[in-house]
């Protein structure tokens, strides 16, 4: 009932030609088609339960292997920023831990197979006594550049013991779209609906051990008149 909505931006002119109002108009329907091609607001809902549970959700924007826009939900979990950077809200460094199976991650990387396959299990891996796991930890760090024009932004992608990808991040910005049901006062991460009801929702759970305890021991209750009180028994 809440995510039913399907926003998307649209492309506007204002006292342009005919020539852009035409570009925008097909922009607009271009629009609609990566919309529907990414499945944006499908993978947008589990995103809108995460910033109601947990404060914070994430969706990931990113171009796939075929050059094609894509997105996936982030679990909040797997997103690390340091609370001094996010003070303000805006980090400029964000670390992200995926589990991959080996094999994909092979695919992906084919000149560091070897480093891949021998590298560590994760430490929560229930294979982890086997001798090669199905998954690894990936990390992938971004570093937003210090001004616009620099050239100091980095991001990397590493397994423990291996460098697997570097190069310059060029963006001010990061690839991930936060949605937070409630900001802050100092902070990145927002603040969900179960921490905000954390105190109704105790004094409800006091309340209702009490009605229950009231219940159980009233369950087989006597009540006791006295003689010559003229008190009808019925």
């Amino acid at each position: 009932k809440i995510t039913k909505n399907r926003p998307r931006p649209n492309f506007l002119t204002s006292g342009a030609s005919w020539t852009d109002q035409q570009k925008a108009r097909r922009l607009d329907k271009w629009m609609r088609g990566v919309f529907y091609e990414t499945q944006v607001h499908e993978k947008a809902k589990p995103v809108a339960m995460d910033g109601f549970t947990f404060g914070t959700g994430f969706l990931y924007v990113f171009v796939n292997e075929q050059k094609r826009v894509e997105c996936e939900r982030v679990i909040p979990d797997e997103i690390f920023a340091d609370d001094t950077d996010g003070m303000y809200g805006k980090p400029r460094t964000i670390f992200r831990k995926k589990r991959v199976q080996r094999e994909v991650l092979v695919a992906m990387y084919p000149k560091k197979a070897k480093e891949i396959y021998e590298s560590d299990p994760p430490a929560d891996d229930p294979g982890v006594k086997e001798a090669r796991t199905p998954s690894v930890d990936v990390w992938t760090a971004w570093h937003l550049p210090s001004k616009p024009g620099e050239k100091d932004g980095m991001y990397c992608v590493a397994i423990d013991g291996c460098e697997l990808e570097c190069g310059k991040w060029e963006l001010d910005c990061f690839p991930f779209i936060p949605f937070r049901f409630k900001d802050r006062t100092l902070g990145f991460w927002g603040k969900g609906i179960a921490e905000s009801l954390v105190g109704i929702q105790i004094e409800l759970n006091r309340l209702i051990l009490s009605i229950s305890e009231q219940l159980r021991r009233k369950g087989k209750s006597r009540v006791f008149v006295q003689m010559g009180s003229k008190v009808n028994p019925n």
